[in-house]
């Protein structure tokens, strides 16, 4: 068998580390899934703010926060989560989206000529992200509980509204989604 010089050793080394952290990188954390989903979630409120400026609505619905609220709790256990941080997760959701949905309403929304929005198709894309994030909560937890919590979650956000190119008002909503997320981690 010949012998391989060190250098050659040296250099297919460092191309196999090169390529391992390429492929790490490349992978999202959870927590940037995290982000990615409720970013994707606060979007969803301008189609949202649209139907209700249609229908006229109210953007308050505390009957179907509470359904949801409920029901996903109730999926706490089986995602290791304890219920109490599923419903105090998704009121910060909720509370991110109707902070979109009212600005909007109040400065910029014409319901004048616009094909209808269907607010069920919305809620159920909601729904469908409602599961995806609650499947993401409890690794992305795992992830912040390892140390500079404050600082992980904020520079994931920030790069999450840069690759979305999000405006101050989504930004803004982005951060409220997390509440106090790293109290008590």
């Amino acid at each position: 068998m010949p012998r391989l010089a060190p250098s050659f050793l040296a250099v297919l080394c460092a191309l196999l580390l090169g390529v391992a952290l390429t492929i790490q990188a490349a992978t999202p954390s959870a927590l940037d899934k995290l982000v990615a989903l409720c970013a994707e979630r606060l979007l969803l409120a301008d189609q949202v703010a649209a139907s209700k400026a249609q229908t006229g609505k109210a953007v308050e619905d505390a009957a179907r926060e509470a359904e949801q609220l409920t029901l996903l709790s109730a999926h706490a256990q089986t995602h290791h989560l304890a219920p109490e941080q599923v419903a105090s997760f998704f009121r910060w959701q909720m509370e991110a989206n109707k902070l979109i949905q009212y600005q909007l309403l109040a400065t910029s929304l014409s319901s004048d000529g616009a094909p209808p929005i269907s607010l069920e198709e919305i809620r159920t894309r909601l729904n469908l992200l409602n599961q995806e994030l609650l499947q993401t909560l409890a690794p992305a937890l795992a992830e912040l509980q390892q140390g500079a919590c404050n600082e992980r979650l904020y520079r994931a956000i920030d790069a999450q509204a840069a690759q979305q190119k999000l405006d101050t008002l989504h930004r803004t909503a982005l951060i409220r989604a997390f509440g106090d997320t790293c109290r008590g981690l």
